[in-house]
């Protein structure tokens, strides 16, 4: 199995509720290209109906996952001090199929295989809690291809296509 190897300076450690301050605004400038692929896709007569809020309530999802209380579990990535990345999966019940729920890496750390490296993390975790497959979804926008690119590299090699389509009322 290739391996990503985690870059030179970088380390991985288990994410903290304390990580909060520092990786919400790491999520909003990584996921910013996102969404707004996402409206320029949909028109501008649907992204308001399609995405209002959308990035408020992914904060709050994210938020969530660093409850003791939630099944996900999350890992940072750091380099001297600083938060560079983050990635979240959990088990679906019956310990066989893990997901890979969340990764982002800042926009200044972002090209030198890191979002790899964090998912293959996530994946060794997965595969010592019994998992035997993992699933991770992502859009086929121009906006997703670094993290396509990851999973790729991590060894994601098969695909479901699937489509969102929308329509003005």
């Amino acid at each position: 199995m290739t391996r990503c190897p985690l870059p030179e300076g970088y380390a991985i450690r288990s994410a903290t509720v304390a990580d909060i301050e520092a990786l919400d605004p790491i999520r909003t400038a990584a996921f910013r290209p996102v969404f707004a692929s996402f409206r320029r896709l949909v028109g501008d007569e649907i992204a308001p109906y399609a995405f209002d809020g959308a990035e408020e309530e992914q904060g709050d999802y994210f938020r969530k996952t660093l409850d003791a209380d939630d099944p996900h579990r999350c890992a940072v990535a750091e380099t001297d001090g600083e938060l560079a990345g983050f990635v979240c999966w959990t088990i679906k019940d019956g310990g066989e199929m893990g997901i890979l729920a969340f990764m982002f890496v800042a926009p200044a750390h972002q090209g030198f295989g890191l979002g790899a490296a964090l998912t293959d993390y996530a994946c060794d975790a997965m595969r010592d809690a019994g998992a035997k497959a993992v699933e991770v979804g992502t859009g086929n926008d121009e906006s997703h291809g670094p993290a396509r690119a990851a999973y790729r590299r991590a060894g994601f090699t098969r695909e479901v296509p699937s489509v969102y389509l929308y329509k003005k009322l």
